[in-house]
C-alpha cells in the first residue's frame, strides 16, 4: 500500500493527476484506479530498486507516455475528454514556484550554485534569486499572494493544489514590482540590434521559438512606438525638514524593503537614523532635519480636504510633533503628540496642479521611542477625486518601462510561457 501510495503521487506530479485520482484514500470511498496494472508494476519495481524516487522519476518521464504532445484528435477528446486514459499529456500551468523560477531563468538571474541555508522571502525588494524552495512561508500568517496561485494551506494536510484561474493572477503579473523588474532585466540583456532581431532574441529568450511573421510585424511595430514620458506619482516618500523660509527640504528615500521606505539597507542608518516610511505610519530620523515626510502631488487644480488622523503609541518617549505644509500656503496645521491619538483634518486647501502638500513627522526633542500612525487621505471638493495614503502606498514607478520591457512582460504572462504543453 505505501509503494501503491508513493508512486500514484510521484505520477500524479508529473501527469497532473493520479492513476488513482483520490491520492489520499485508496480505500472503498476512494477512485478505483484507471490502469491497476500499471500502479501495481510500478509499486513492484519500486521495491525491488529499493525504494529508490529517483529511479521512479526516470522511469515515468522516459515513458512514451510522459513524452506525449497535450494536442489531441476530435475523436479523442471526445471519447476521453477528462484524459482519465492518458491518451495525451495534460496541459498544466507552471505552480506558482515554478512559474517565480522560470522568470528568474529568463532574466538570467535564478542562482543555482546556493544550496540549502536559511529560508529567504521571496517576494519583497531585493529580490531573491535563490529557487522558490527556499522561500519563507510563515504557518500562520500565509501571504494573500501564495493564496491566489493556488499554494496549499501550510496548516493543514493538503493531497494535492486545487487550480483556480482567477483575475488576481494575471494582475499580479501586470503589475507587480517583481513582474516589472524582471522583465525590465529580460530586455536589458538582448543586444542592441535592429527592432525586428530584438523582437525575434526576446521570442527565443522566453517563448524558445521565432516569431511568426505577423507577430514578427506587430512586435516590432509597437517596439518602434514612441517611448511614454516619465510618470508622476501622487506620492512620494522622503527625509527632511521645513527651512526657516517655510519651504520643505524633501530628500527622496531609496531603498524600499519589506514594506517600508529608508535610508539604506541597515537600520539604523549611520547619518539620520531610524527614519521610515510604510503604509500605515513610519518613524522620523535622529534631527529635525531628518523628518518622516510623505509627499502628496496634485494633479488637480480646485481645493481638498485633508481626513486622518495621527498616533503615537508608545508610553515611553516624549512623542513626535507633526505638519501639515502646502507648497502654495505654507504650513497647514502641527500637532504635538505623545501616547494619544489626535484628529488632523483640514478643509478646503486650494491646489494647482503640480502643487505638493507634506506630512512631515518629527521628533520632539530625543529620538526614542518616536514610531508613530499617520496614513492620511485626501479627498477633493466638488468632484470624485481621491488619493488614500494607504491603499496607494506602492514602490515609485519612475521612469515608465520600454517598449520592448513592456513586450518582455506579455510573454512572460502569455499562456506559451505559462503552461506546460
Amino acid at each position: 500500500m505505501t509503494a501503491r501510495v508513493i508512486v500514484n503521487r510521484v505520477w500524479m506530479h508529473h501527469f497532473g493527476q493520479g492513476i488513482v485520482r483520490t491520492p489520499s484514500d485508496f480505500g472503498y470511498q476512494g477512485e478505483p484506479p484507471t490502469h491497476p496494472e500499471l500502479l501495481d508494476y510500478l509499486a513492484t519495481r519500486f521495491m525491488q530498486e529499493g525504494w529508490s524516487l529517483k529511479k521512479l522519476h526516470k522511469w515515468i518521464v522516459m515513458s512514451a507516455t510522459y513524452r506525449q504532445s497535450s494536442d489531441a484528435s476530435q475523436s479523442v477528446l471526445k471519447s476521453d475528454p477528462e484524459n482519465r486514459l492518458f491518451a495525451r499529456m495534460n496541459r498544466r500551468r507552471l505552480d506558482l514556484e515554478q512559474m517565480r523560477d522560470s522568470v528568474l531563468q529568463v532574466a538570467g538571474k535564478l542562482d543555482l550554485s546556493a544550496v540549502g541555508g536559511k529560508s529567504v522571502d521571496l517576494w519583497n525588494r531585493p529580490f531573491s534569486n535563490r529557487r522558490s524552495v527556499y522561500g519563507f512561508i510563515e504557518r500562520q500568517n500565509l501571504p494573500g499572494l501564495f493564496r491566489t496561485f493556488d499554494f496549499a494551506s501550510p496548516d493543514s494536510t493538503n493531497a494535492k493544489r486545487y487550480l483556480t484561474t482567477v483575475p488576481q493572477q494575471a494582475l499580479f503579473m501586470m503589475n507587480s514590482p517583481f513582474a516589472i523588474e524582471h522583465s525590465a532585466l529580460v530586455a536589458s540583456t538582448l543586444p542592441t540590434l535592429t527592432k525586428d532581431e530584438q523582437v525575434k532574441a526576446l521570442f527565443q529568450r522566453v517563448l524558445l521559438r521565432n516569431p511568426t511573421p505577423t507577430e514578427l510585424a506587430n512586435c516590432s511595430k509597437f517596439v518602434s512606438q514612441a517611448q511614454p514620458k516619465s510618470v508622476i506619482d501622487d506620492w512620494s516618500y522622503g527625509q527632511g525638514g521645513v527651512n526657516a523660509d517655510g519651504s520643505v527640504e524633501f530628500n527622496p528615500l531609496p531603498v524600499f524593503l519589506q514594506g517600508h521606505y529608508m535610508a539604506g539597507k541597515n537600520m539604523p542608518d549611520s547619518v539620520v537614523g531610524w527614519v521610515q516610511l510604510s503604509a500605515l505610519g513610519g518613524h522620523p530620523g535622529n534631527s529635525k532635519k531628518s523628518a518622516a515626510i510623505r509627499r502628496w502631488t496634485s494633479t488637480i487644480t480646485g481645493k481638498v480636504n485633508v481626513f486622518g488622523s495621527i498616533s503615537h503609541p508608545s508610553e515611553l518617549g516624549d512623542g513626535i510633533v507633526a505638519n501639515v505644509v502646502s507648497s502654495r500656503k505654507g504650513l497647514l496645521g502641527r500637532w504635538s503628540v505623545r501616547h494619544a491619538t489626535v484628529s488632523a483634518s483640514i478643509q478646503s486647501i486650494e491646489v494647482q496642479k503640480g502643487d505638493t502638500i507634506d506630512f512631515i513627522v518629527e521628533l520632539n526633542e530625543s529620538d526614542g521611542y518616536d514610531a508613530f500612525f499617520w496614513s492620511p487621505d485626501i479627498v477633493s471638493v466638488g468632484s470624485n477625486g481621491s488619493w488614500s495614503s494607504r491603499s496607494e502606498f506602492a514602490v515609485p514607478s519612475g521612469l515608465p518601462p520600454t517598449r520592448l520591457a513592456l513586450l518582455a512582460q506579455t510573454l512572460l504572462m502569455s499562456n506559451e510561457f505559462m503552461f506546460i504543453d
